[in-house]
This record gives C-alpha cells, sequence and structure tokens, in this order.
C-alpha cells in the first residue's frame, strides 16, 4: 500500500496524514485504506481480502447529478464550480479542533477534465459544525421566548479570545424575534415548509439552521427571527444521508398595507417554493450565506444541485377571522406529509380543554364514589341499629320473666312457711 493512500494533499506542498491514534480501542483502518482495492469481508471465516481495484474515480462521481443540465443553475459553461462535498467532516471526540479535507472543483459541463482538487476546512466541536474559533465557538440563538426576546453569546470580532482567568471572552448578544414561544397575532400569515435535503441528518447543527434561515430571507424577504425550524430528523437514523426539516415563518400584517396585500404576499410565497427553480434558487442562496459566515475556507452548498431538496409540502394558514374569508393557502404537494393545520396557540388550547374536561370527569367519578359509599355507610347503621334495638328488646324480654319466675318461687316459698306455722300451732 503507498504512502498515497493515507496521505492527501491539503495544499502547495501540504500534506495531512490521515491516520488517526485517537480512537479509545485502538487504530482504525477506515476508508482511506481502501481506495484503489476490492474488499471482500468474509465474516464467517473471520478474514479480510484485498484485491487491487481497476476503478476511475473521475468517472464515477456520486456527488455529480447525471444530465447535460445537471449544473446549468450555476452558471454557463467554463466556469470552475464545487463538484464535490468537502471530505472534512466533524467525526471526532474532541471538543474543539479544525477538521482538513479537500474539495474537487472543475468545468461541470466538461466532466472528463480532471477535476483540481483544492484544500478545505471546517471548525468543529466533537461531531458538529459550528461557527468561530473552536475552541470558544459562537453559541447558536436561543429559542425566542414568550418575551419575543432571543438571546446568544459570541466572542466579539477583535477582542481577546480568552478572559485573563482563561474563560471565553464571550459576550451576550440579544435580539427581538417573532417564533417559537412568542404569542402569533391575529391578522398575520403562517407559513409551513417541508423539505427533504441531501445532506447527512448526523452532520447537521445551528449552524446549517441559521443558514436556512439567512437563504429564506434573501428569498422570500421575511426576517430571520421570524422563522423557525420546528423540527429536523438529525437523531432520527433511519435517514441516511438526507435531512428533513420543517420550517416555521410568520408574516406580520403590520408589514403590509392591508389584509390583501398579506394574503397576496402568502400566496407569492408558496408559488415560489412551488416552482420548478425553487431548489436551485434555494442553494445560491445558501451559497451567497456560505461564502459571507465561511469566506474560502469551504464551499458548504454550493457543490449540491437543485434536485438535492424535494419540497414535500408547503401551506400558509391565515390567524384570526381572516381564516374563514381567505382559507389556507396550499401547495402542490400540501396533504402527502404535510403540516398540521393547528397552530401552537390552538394545540396549547385542546390540550388545557382536554385536561380540564378529564379533572371534571375525574371530580364527578370521585363525588359519586363517596356518595355511593355514603349510602351504603347509612343503609349498615340502619341494620346495626335494628339489631341493637332486638337485643336490647330480648334482652329486657329476658330480665322481665327472671323477675317474674323469682317472684314466683318467692311466693311459693312464702305460702310453704305460712303453712308450716299453722300445723305446728294445731300440734301444740
Amino acid at each position: 500500500m503507498g504512502w498515497a493512500d493515507y496521505v492527501d494533499s491539503v495544499g502547495e506542498d501540504k500534506y495531512s496524514f490521515r491516520i488517526y491514534l485517537t480512537e479509545t480501542s485502538g487504530t482504525v483502518l477506515g476508508a482511506n485504506f481502501m481506495n484503489g482495492y476490492n474488499i471482500v469481508f468474509d465474516a464467517d471465516g473471520q478474514r479480510l481480502g484485498f484485491a487491487p481495484s481497476e476503478c476511475n474515480f473521475e468517472e464515477f462521481n456520486p456527488n455529480r447529478p447525471d444530465g447535460d443540465d445537471a449544473y446549468q443553475f450555476r452558471g454557463e459553461c467554463g466556469q470552475t464550480v464545487a463538484l464535490t462535498e468537502c471530505s472534512a467532516f466533524c467525526n471526532r471526540n474532541e471538543s474543539a479542533y479544525v477538521s482538513v479535507g479537500v474539495q474537487d472543483f472543475g468545468d461541470p459541463c466538461n466532466l472528463n477534465e480532471r477535476p483540481e482538487s483544492r484544500p478545505c476546512s471546517q471548525n468543529c466541536s466533537y461531531f458538529k459544525v459550528v461557527r468561530g474559533d473552536p475552541r470558544c465557538p459562537d453559541k447558536p440563538w436561543k429559542e425566542c421566548s414568550a418575551n419575543c426576546i432571543m438571546s446568544r453569546q459570541v466572542v466579539p470580532p477583535g477582542e481577546p479570545l480568552l478572559k485573563p482567568n482563561g474563560m471565553c471572552n464571550y459576550l451576550q448578544q440579544t435580539s427581538s424575534c417573532y417564533a417559537a414561544l412568542c404569542s402569533a397575532n391575529d391578522g398575520d400569515y403562517l407559513i409551513f415548509i417541508d423539505m427533504r435535503i441531501n445532506l447527512v441528518s448526523a452532520n447537521w447543527g445551528y449552524l446549517y439552521t441559521e443558514a436556512f434561515y439567512e437563504a429564506f430571507n434573501l428569498l422570500f424577504k421575511v426576517r430571520s427571527s421570524s422563522i423557525d425550524l420546528l423540527s429536523d430528523s438529525s437523531s432520527n437514523s433511519e435517514l441516511i444521508g438526507t435531512t428533513k426539516v420543517h420550517f416555521e415563518l410568520r408574516l406580520k400584517a403590520k408589514d403590509f398595507s392591508g389584509v390583501q396585500a398579506l394574503h397576496n404576499e402568502a400566496e407569492k410565497i408558496i408559488a415560489i417554493v412551488e416552482g420548478p427553480q425553487f431548489g436551485d434558487h434555494l442553494i445560491d442562496a445558501l451559497q451567497v450565506v456560505s461564502q459571507r459566515f465561511d469566506g474560502d475556507r469551504i464551499v458548504r452548498f454550493g457543490w449540491m444541485n437543485g434536485r438535492d431538496i424535494t419540497v414535500i409540502s408547503a401551506r400558509a394558514i391565515p390567524l384570526g377571522e381572516d381564516r374563514d374569508k381567505y382559507g389556507e393557502v396550499s401547495g402542490l404537494h400540501a396533504g402527502v406529509q404535510g403540516s398540521s393545520d393547528w397552530t401552537k396557540v390552538d394545540m396549547i388550547l385542546l390540550g388545557v380543554s382536554l385536561g380540564a374536561l378529564i379533572v371534571m370527569l375525574t371530580v364527578l367519578y370521585m363525588y359519586r364514589r363517596l356518595q355511593l359509599e355514603y349510602q351504603l355507610n347509612q343503609k349498615d347503621k340502619g341494620s346495626l341499629r335494628s339489631m341493637w334495638q332486638r337485643f336490647l328488646h330480648s334482652t329486657n324480654n329476658t330480665n322481665s320473666e327472671q323477675r317474674q319466675s323469682a317472684f314466683r318461687e318467692k311466693e311459693t316459698r312464702e305460702l310453704e312457711m305460712s303453712s308450716c306455722s299453722l300445723l305446728a300451732d294445731e300440734d301444740s
């Protein structure tokens, strides 16, 4: 096995060793040792076989879609664009490190030309991508509170990374927001967008979430602080190589000239999302955002194609009285795996109502049960009283008979004594 199989070029006269001795259970021989070989895993015989491979990687690139128009949205032929995802992944159990890899660039219309490999890197904290110095990375924005305020901690640009005591020199930033726990207002619109993205779900983190917020801001002119990621599939191990996301966007009625203008804007957003070029436009917007945050270190989204974005459902729902007048605006795919028509306020009210009903039924059940037990106790008390009276009556009868019997015996004895006295007098 030659050195080129486990050493990668990361720049001019710079190379990176791809054998890592950081595993707790020993050294792992991974994909780097499999390049250029056919590998046979004989589990029954506990053997591993290597044979040289004649695979030409330039003719097989799984990240490059088929078709002549695969990269047309990135510009005309002759341009140099990213063809593959950066090979730098956050896959080490370390709190702060920089992952270094390479990314292929070339002309998307000339697939026979050998691509140019350029170095790329990502700042990592354990298994997630972070922004800023990985030793003191920017913290994600916290969820919008009930007071419509969100905050995060960052190290200000130009300031020392660490304080004199060695702690991160974080400064708390706050911003107004209209999402999550912040109550929605009657007359506003809620827009739900469900998508599936060809990104490994395990790599999804706050950096990607905030990038999508900013991209939606560019596409729809909706404030990023009015967008919320309701759910993502980053913890779903069944989704391999894809990430499913569910976004909520809020349109404020006071930002528009009237109800009709607000309704038209909601319809426009749904039409854009359901349009055939939405995936291309979203990738372009994401790349603009990535360029702003990542610079030239990595092309985070530019290697993707519009086909990597699949819209599952899209719908807009007005709140308050306007809901009966306009109804909801649904996209072409709405209902496949669409978002619920219920808002958070509706769900809370439903939960409170069900809870109150359960409590009321429980109280009625306990009252009825106590009532039945009381009646049984009263019945038992009546039976005991009757038995006691019969006992007393029986006792009184027995005592009376005993007294009468004793009285008769006494009279008999007295008569006998009287008779004896009379007989004695006669004899004398």
